[in-house]
């Protein structure tokens, strides 16, 4: 897993991406394909601009996309700014010896990096699962003893998803530092003609315009 890892940093970083970015910021396409060591990768744009990089994967719910990175432009589509999720950062620290252009390295607040957290594809997995579990009941919240709990990490972070309000499920960020002094960062799924999730937090929205959220990469 390590070594996959590296490839996806050496990827990201690479003249050969960054020329591929460039070129399609400067297009009319939405999205282009790259191989590399056998892994199936993207770069695809986003409403705010910037262009990730992602790669392919599968799991028990189908394929998706899961992003890396991002790359940021100037006026004239060049890129300025390489940013690095928190999932991916300790690779980078470790390789970033001989990876070229590190000087454009960024990294996301760690608010940002809860968001893309809360609205993965690992809390995705299990919130559906929680609805459609035998378990489940639009009353749970009102028997403590009924109450679903799943503990993850996604993002690098540790994620709570449990039983909310009124047949809710709800992601909760594990504050155990205290970063956020005691305040909850979050956000909530329904199940209603399929299941949907909402934030009002401008983090959140912010993080989806820039397709970051890998709940959304379903093929």
């Amino acid at each position: 897993m390590e070594e996959i890892l590296r490839t996806f940093i050496k990827v990201l970083f690479s003249y050969v991406t960054m020329i591929k970015a460039e070129n399609l910021k400067n297009s009319a396409n939405n999205r282009t394909a790259i191989d590399q060591d056998g892994i199936a990768f993207r770069l695809e744009k986003s409403k705010s601009g910037n262009i990730n990089l992602e790669f392919f994967s599968q799991d028990q719910f189908g394929m998706f996309y899961k992003p890396i990175g991002f790359y940021e432009f100037d006026i004239f589509g060049k890129i300025t700014e390489i940013y690095v999720l928190n999932e991916f950062v300790g690779t980078f620290e470790k390789t970033k010896s001989n990876l070229t252009n590190i000087h454009k390295a960024r990294f996301l607040s760690l608010l940002d990096n809860v968001y893309v957290a809360l609205g993965s594809r690992e809390v995705g997995n299990a919130v559906t699962a929680m609805f459609n579990s035998p378990n489940y009941s639009e009353y749970n919240h009102m028997d403590f003893t009924k109450r679903q709990f799943q503990s993850l990490e996604a993002n690098g972070l540790k994620i709570d998803v449990k039983t909310s309000m009124m047949g809710a499920l709800e992601a909760v960020y594990d504050d155990e530092n205290d970063e956020f002094n005691g305040e909850d960062m979050l956000v909530m799924f329904q199940k209603n003609n399929g299941i949907s999730i909402h934030s009002s937090e401008r983090e959140y929205q912010n993080m989806m315009n820039k397709g970051l959220l890998s709940i959304f990469k379903s093929l």
